[in-house]
């Protein structure tokens, strides 16, 4: 057996995989920046301690030649100051020979030997102007010596820390490039992956807005939607098939009825018995009439959706129809608990919260001993199905609103359905036969009574419909 896929889990999939890999890139150009970025500081740490080195050897000669120039104590306390500060300098220099190349080490413990070697010879010369002038020049000297090579050394760092710097940067590059072209052909083929994907999907949908279409044109002879490879289609797919079937059943029923119908109107009924299955047989057509308004309605609904809605929206809309149509098919010749009949009103007023395109609130109250009392089926939901089509016109100044409320009334239980829409006029219209007139009817024609629907109405107000249904008596 073929294992289902899940279009969720498919998605879910191309997520995970497209984000790991936009993960995996920003990780590894991190790294490169990294790597980039700790070589570069090591090389610039490099020439600044040797800069630093540098400067100090200078400040150095300058406060010597300064106290040569005068031979005043302060400026000797002040070279005394640099030589100092240069000491520190080479001391933390070699501090940190483990970062640096060897031949650099060498040059700075030579000039930390000479500047220990030179120490107390200025001291030692001091009564002696002629011997302070050539200790003065000999350290000089070794100073100057110093310094060239220092220098010599920091710029032949400062070459080889730049071809290092630079081989780090051109393998970052290449490692980077190569880095683009995968994460590209990766992209690539998820884009090609998706497209396959995508394609099934809208051919399947577009195969089940074709089937629903042919199904509200009543061409029973289009092919029945196979079993998708995805998990979501499959329930669908069954769901729509069998609506098919019921469809086609439910009308070949109501031809047979109508057709009855209309031999039994050319005929003259000549007793009693005549005439009560005439007013069943015009109870049984007036039953047969709400339902394809409704149910064209909500195939067109439906067959819109498949263009926007993800498949599981569009498989709790058809349950939904399914569900009515079913409660009006299988409860044609019976009462039925007024819960049930609740049921199906809440399941309608679910679908028009997704059909319509305006707001509006809807509550329900009910008596707690009113659930079980029976009723006539498909008599609540219809005028709903009104307060829809016809309250909801012209009201742009608040906000809609429809009420259902069930109570006990003496020998009565009280159905009544408020809406405050435009309210009806002086002219009451049938709309199409399945208005007001229609449910009167029907009523007067199972309970043997014409006074038990009455309507209140203000125009541009509201309309308030109640239903009346005996509690005992006579019934058909």
């Amino acid at each position: 057996m073929q294992k289902r896929r899940s279009i969720i889990e498919i998605f879910i999939r191309f997520g995970v995989i497209g984000f790991m890999l936009l993960l995996l890139s920003f990780a590894v150009v991190f790294s490169y920046s990294e790597k980039l970025k700790s070589t570069q500081s090591a090389f610039i740490e490099r020439v600044s301690l040797a800069n630093d080195v540098i400067v100090a050897i200078e400040r150095s000669k300058g406060a010597l030649s300064e106290y040569r120039h005068d031979w005043v104590d302060s400026y000797y306390e002040a070279y005394l100051g640099e030589i100092a500060n240069l000491k520190s300098e080479v001391d933390e220099y070699i501090a940190s020979a483990e970062r640096f190349p060897e031949e650099n080490v060498q040059a700075m413990r030579r000039l930390s030997y000479f500047i220990e070697y030179q120490d107390g010879f200025l001291e030692a010369a001091m009564p002696d102007r002629s011997s302070l002038y050539n200790i003065s020049s000999f350290i000089l000297l070794g100073l100057n010596e110093h310094q060239e090579e220092i220098y010599e050394v920091m710029q032949m760092d400062m070459q080889s820390g730049y071809e290092e710097y630079f081989s780090v940067e051109s393998r970052n590059i290449r490692e980077m490039l190569l880095l683009i072209v995968g994460f590209s052909l990766s992209i690539v083929v998820l884009v090609l992956l998706f497209i396959r994907y995508q394609r099934e999907l809208l051919g399947y949908i577009t195969r089940i807005k074709e089937n629903l279409q042919a199904i509200s044109q009543q061409r029973w002879d289009v092919e029945d939607l196979k079993e998708s490879s995805y998990s979501e289609f499959k329930d669908l797919s069954n769901a729509v098939n069998q609506m098919k079937s019921r469809i086609h059943d439910y009308f070949y029923q109501l031809e047979k009825q109508n057709e009855m119908e209309r031999r039994l109107s050319e005929e003259e009924l000549r007793n009693e018995m005549q005439k009560a299955e005439l007013s069943l047989a015009q109870l049984e057509m007036l039953r047969s009439q709400i339902n394809p308004h409704f149910l064209f309605n909500s195939l067109h609904q439906i067959g819109m959706a498949t263009l926007v809605e993800e498949p599981t929206t569009i498989l709790s809309l058809v349950e939904a129809t399914g569900k009515i149509l079913r409660y009006s098919l299988y409860n044609r010749d019976s009462l039925v608990p007024l819960s049930d009949e609740i049921e199906i009103v809440e399941t309608y007023i679910l679908l028009q919260k997704r059909y319509s395109s305006r707001s509006f609130t809807f509550s329900l109250s009910s008596d707690e001993r009113a659930g079980s009392v029976m009723i006539m089926p498909m008599c609540i939901q219809p005028i709903v199905e009104n307060s829809f089509k016809h309250g909801l016109k012209g009201v742009d100044d608040r906000e809609w609103q429809i009420s259902v409320s069930s109570r006990m009334d003496g020998e009565y239980l009280a159905v009544e359905i408020y809406d405050n829409g435009r309210g009806i006029g002086e002219e009451r219209e049938s709309h199409g036969g399945i208005g007001l007139e229609n449910i009167a009817r029907r009523m007067a024609l199972q309970y043997n009574r014409c006074d038990l629907m009455r309507i209140e109405s203000e125009k541009g107000r509201f309309t308030r419909v109640t239903l009346l249904f005996p509690l005992s008596g006579e019934v058909r």
